[in-house]
């Protein structure tokens, strides 16, 4: 969790935009939900984003996959985009 935080703010801290992220029609999905509540400072650890994210019941499994669908963006982003 603490790479994923770290890359979170190291992609809003650059402000790399070459390539977008997320969609502005697309930031009210859960992989959105996760990277904003990360900056926002709302998740801290995996049990605080499973709660957020998916409730008290939620799956761990799903959670995960979560998590490297956005670390797959972040990387992508990192990886394919200038600062500007």
């Amino acid at each position: 969790m603490d790479n994923l935080i770290s890359l979170c703010q190291l992609i809003y801290s650059q402000r790399v935009d070459s390539i977008v992220t997320f969609d502005k029609r697309k930031r009210k999905g859960k992989t959105w939900k996760l990277y904003d509540s990360i900056i926002k400072g709302k998740i801290s650890n995996d049990a605080e984003g499973i709660s957020l994210l998916y409730g008290e019941g939620g799956s761990k499994h799903d959670y995960n996959r979560l998590k490297a669908r956005l670390k797959g963006k972040l990387l992508n982003n990192l990886f394919f985009s200038r600062k500007q």
